[in-house]
């Protein structure tokens, strides 16, 4: 019996010391984190950084289905968090040939499109904006005639310091 409460004793002390070691700790300085002393009475500033790489997502058309006039309208958008002195640059390729489709037969001779994007820069306020900012672009082939044509052009994507 009294093995037992000399047990009891000495569980009970090491539950009563376990909780406050933790106040004994030695403290250790973060990584980055510089003091500075100061007397009672003062005031010291602080300086406070935030460093983050920006991102951004770009939304093209997958594809463009001219129209009896030849032509169609498209947009790009361009949407995220960019720094200040950066800028998005979407800039589609001016010209690409159409091709005839036909599977026998002679083959017309290719066609070629041209692609008009007047504004191919977005500013970082542009791509901010919570649904980000359209910017309209145009296809237009007049050379085509009758029949099944198709065509492909890319868009050259790049983030760039503001000029």
């Amino acid at each position: 019996m009294n093995m037992n409460k000399f047990m009891t004793a000495v569980m009970a002390g090491t539950m009563i010391m376990g909780n406050t070691m933790p106040v004994f700790a030695a403290t250790t300085e973060n990584q980055g984190v510089n003091q500075t002393e100061a007397e009672a009475g003062t005031k010291r500033d602080t300086e406070v950084l935030y460093t983050q790489t920006s991102t951004f997502s770009v939304t093209i058309p997958k594809k463009i289905v001219l129209g009896e006039t030849k032509e169609s309208d498209y947009n790009v958008n361009v949407k995220g968090d960019i720094s200040s002195d950066k800028q998005v640059k979407v800039a589609p390729d001016t010209n690409f040939n159409m091709t005839d489709q036909a599977t026998v037969g002679t083959k017309k001779a290719d066609v070629e499109a041209t692609v008009t994007q007047d504004i191919t820069i977005w500013s970082s306020a542009d791509v901010c904006k919570t649904n980000g900012t359209d910017k309209a672009g145009n296809v237009a082939a007049p050379g085509l005639t009758s029949g099944s044509w198709a065509g492909t052009f890319e868009f050259s994507i790049a983030l760039e310091d503001v000029q």
